[in-house]
């Protein structure tokens, strides 16, 4: 028999998640694996453009 320790080494914490979590993380994985994505930089810049007040 299992003790309570060796339980919860075994659970992952993906199983307790939400079913829309689970498809957002899904959908996030399949995002990047096909390439869309955008880096810091990109976003950044977007955001100084959109608002001016952000240096």
């Amino acid at each position: 028999m299992k003790s309570q320790s060796e339980k919860m080494e075994s659970k992952d914490f993906y199983d307790d998640l939400l079913q829309y979590v689970k498809d957002d993380v899904e959908q996030g994985i399949k995002d990047f694996e096909e390439g869309n994505v955008f880096t810091h930089e990109e976003v950044m810049k977007d955001i100084k453009e959109k608002y001016s007040f952000i240096k």
